[in-house]
Parts: C-alpha cells; structure tokens; sequence
C-alpha cells in the first residue's frame, strides 16, 4: 500500500508541475489541450492492450 500511495502522490505532484510550467510557457487552453490528448493517448493504449490480452487469453484455452 506504501508504493500505491507513493506514486499516486508523486503523480499528482509531478503532473501539477508539468501542466503548470506547460500553462506557464503557453497557455490554460494548450495545458487542458495536453492534458486531453494525454488522457486519450492512454485510453487507445488501454483498449488495444485489453484486446490484445482478451485474445491471448482466448488462444491459451483453446490449445
């Protein structure tokens, strides 16, 4: 529980500093613009992981 915590609070810290120096270089629209395609750079990474998963986890069963 001490390494969850740990990286969670480092990650909330570490993300505050590089969208405030990201807000701070540009602007509020381009940090929330970054923060978006983030977001959603995860998001296309998650689904193809769980896809990719799903059919290994299929192909395992059926040999």
């Amino acid at each position: 529980m001490g390494s969850f915590y740990n990286f969670f609070d480092l990650g909330i810290g570490g993300g505050s500093l590089i969208l405030g120096m990201v807000a701070g270089l540009t602007s509020y629209k381009t940090m929330y613009l970054f923060s978006t395609l983030l977001i959603a750079a995860y998001l296309i990474i998650f689904v193809v992981y769980s896809v990719l998963d799903k059919k290994k986890s299929r192909n395992t069963l059926n040999v």
